[in-house]
């Protein structure tokens, strides 16, 4: 699998529109350079990974840089949509590990199945969460 092109050039640019939103959202805090200089280091991911071999793993690879730059980039934020923005990148990182990990264990029709049931799960627990039938603890 290549890495499309276009995630070298979404990756950065989503992650910094996600940092312009999170500046004029919140006050900034002390560590907030350390969250804007991992975010971009992340996003950067697919761009490093271009020259890398090309084998199944490097795109997923290189969408979970982007994805867990978006996570760490709108974490902590009081905008509801940052908020949901970093639930969903979290979801997907969490989908690409389990991939990762599942590629060589479990046949293909099986890991599917277990990935869109954590999905699904996943999502349904965050709509129930949101709802207040879901407690915190």
């Amino acid at each position: 699998m290549r890495i499309p092109r276009l995630l070298t050039i979404l990756a950065p640019a989503s992650v910094l529109y996600v940092l312009a939103a999170r500046a004029s959202s919140t006050a900034p805090s002390s560590p907030e350079w350390l969250v804007v200089l991992l975010s971009l280091a992340l996003s950067l991911t697919p761009i490093a990974l271009l020259g890398a071999t090309q084998s199944r793993h490097v795109s997923r690879l290189a969408l979970m840089g982007a994805s867990l730059a978006v996570a760490i980039a709108s974490a902590g934020t009081g905008s509801v949509v940052l908020d949901r923005t970093h639930d969903i990148a979290w979801l997907v990182v969490v989908v690409l590990v389990l991939d990762l990990v599942l590629r060589s264990a479990v046949r293909p029709g099986l890991r599917y199945g277990i990935l869109i049931g954590f999905a699904l799960a996943a999502i349904a627990g965050a709509a129930l969460a949101r709802q207040g039938l879901l407690s915190d603890s």
